[in-house]
């Protein structure tokens, strides 16, 4: 019985029942979808992508709320970044080269379920005060019949906004600068400042910002991850056999702690690609839902581009960097959220440390402000948007980021996944139970023929 006990309010249990639990909504999710995105990559494009450059292109709204868009850079503000350069390195180090894999394979199978979130939150959006749109895993868990979830949800997602979103983030740009004699307390008190003046601009003006920021910041970012895989491609066959052969090893392993390799690497893998791209946790929807023009299947792409951009794209070359450097076989355990800072220095000497720090910072800076705006729409739906209450939470959300500036690596992860938990079970309920009602039309061949011959048109 002690042993039941000490299980069932084990951390490590409920993670591995949120991780199964994700599995399987995204592997029903994708069957249920007919494989959509991997049988018409093409079309995800051509609705999302290839639109940008038309003037009369949905994701050039300008209407009340936030144009397609906005609102993918925005959800990307708060994904990019901290899970792409502290989370995979996190993820190597305690669970292997084996973890990178598990992490493409667990972003494959989300595309579907955040591709459905999203769609749910604008089939089931409300219209605000202000005339803007709202939308969120709160409103459609509401509409099934749940309202106790749905209360469950938004207070989790306000205290993650606290977690996940300013305490990890901060502390991140706190270590990335405290090579450079910057104190944490400077690190956590200036961006919180920073931070204040932009959420001084109100969502509108946040998703201005972010539209700008994000796409600038990891096409660069990527784009250095690229050279470096270039300066080091002779050691590429070897790592992609390093990588495979971790992922399915039934050796034990030390390091997340004892265990199989495949296990290990699995648990690691799922985990920290879920706390970077969100598939199934709830945070997407809510900032997909303010957009404004957009139809459900349309923002639902947008969702499975920022996945893919997110974790394939992203995570991937983080971790092939980590790997192809060989930084990862002598970490320290000081240095097991740092391996992308010593692979990156080694590569470019100061210089690619200091491009690592001012990333790390900049990224903090706009994951915040996309939590900021996942933390106070749950924060107006269960105080009905009382001013005083949105400034005493605001007063709360700087607190934290000066605060996670100052606490360590290893108790502050453990408390992220947490939050994750709390705030994807529910919405990982109301998922599968609206799993039958999304329904994705085939596409016909003569609109894949049309793209392939140059045709541009966003129907």
């Amino acid at each position: 019985m002690p042993i039941l006990f000490s299980t069932l309010f084990s951390l490590d249990f409920w993670n591995f029942l949120l991780l199964a639990l994700l599995l399987f909504t995204g592997i029903r999710l994708t069957c249920r979808m007919s494989w959509f995105p991997f049988r018409h990559p093409l079309e995800v494009l051509r609705q999302t992508v290839f639109c940008l450059g038309g003037k009369k292109s949905p994701s050039r709204c300008r209407q009340e709320g936030l144009s397609s868009f906005q609102a993918a850079a925005t959800s990307l503000a708060g994904t990019m970044g901290i899970g792409n350069l502290v989370g995979v390195s996190t993820a190597i180090a305690l669970g292997g080269p084996g973890s990178v894999f598990w992490m493409i394979v667990g972003a494959l199978l989300g595309l579907c379920t955040k591709y459905q979130e999203i769609f749910l939150a604008l089939t089931h959006r409300r219209t605000g005060k202000d005339g803007s749109p709202r939308g969120g895993p709160m409103y459609y868990l509401e509409d099934l019949g749940a309202p106790r979830l749905a209360w469950i949800f938004s207070i989790a997602c306000c205290l993650c906004a606290l977690g996940i979103g300013t305490m990890t983030q901060s502390n991140a740009a706190a270590q990335s600068l405290a090579g450079y004699q910057i104190p944490p307390v400077i690190t956590g008190v200036l961006l919180a400042l920073a931070c204040w003046a932009a959420l001084s601009r109100e969502i509108k003006g946040i998703g201005i910002l972010t539209e700008k920021l994000v796409p600038i910041l990891s096409v660069l970012y990527l784009g250095a991850a690229g050279w470096i895989l270039w300066l080091y491609r002779a050691n590429l066959p070897a790592t992609f056999r390093l990588i495979l052969s971790s992922a399915f090893s039934f050796k034990p392993i030390a390091g997340g702690g004892a265990g199989l390799g495949i296990i290990v690497a699995m648990r690691y893998g799922f985990a920290r690609g879920m706390f970077s791209n969100e598939a199934g946790l709830g945070s997407a929807p809510i900032t997909h839902g303010e957009t404004a023009g957009s139809s459900p299947h349309r923002q639902g792409l947008w969702g499975m581009v920022e996945v893919f951009w997110d974790t394939v794209a992203g995570c991937t070359a983080t971790g092939l960097v980590i790997l192809v450097t060989g930084v990862w076989q002598a970490c320290a355990p000081q240095d097991i959220g740092n391996l992308t800072t010593l692979a990156f220095r080694q590569a470019f000497g100061s210089g690619g440390e200091l491009f690592i720090a001012i990333s790390t910072l900049l990224f903090a800076f706009a994951s915040i402000l996309g939590w900021w705006v996942c933390g106070k729409r749950a924060l107006e739906y269960v105080t009905g948007a009382h001013p005083k209450t949105v400034l005493c939470y605001k007063a709360a959300f700087l607190t934290s980021i000066g605060l996670g500036a100052l606490v360590s690596l290893r108790p502050l992860w453990a408390c992220a996944d947490f939050c994750n938990l709390l705030m994807a079970l529910p919405n990982l309920i109301a998922l599968l139970a609206y799993s039958g009602q999304i329904v994705v039309p085939a596409l016909p061949k003569r609109r894949r023929l049309r793209l392939l011959f140059g045709g541009r048109e966003c129907s």
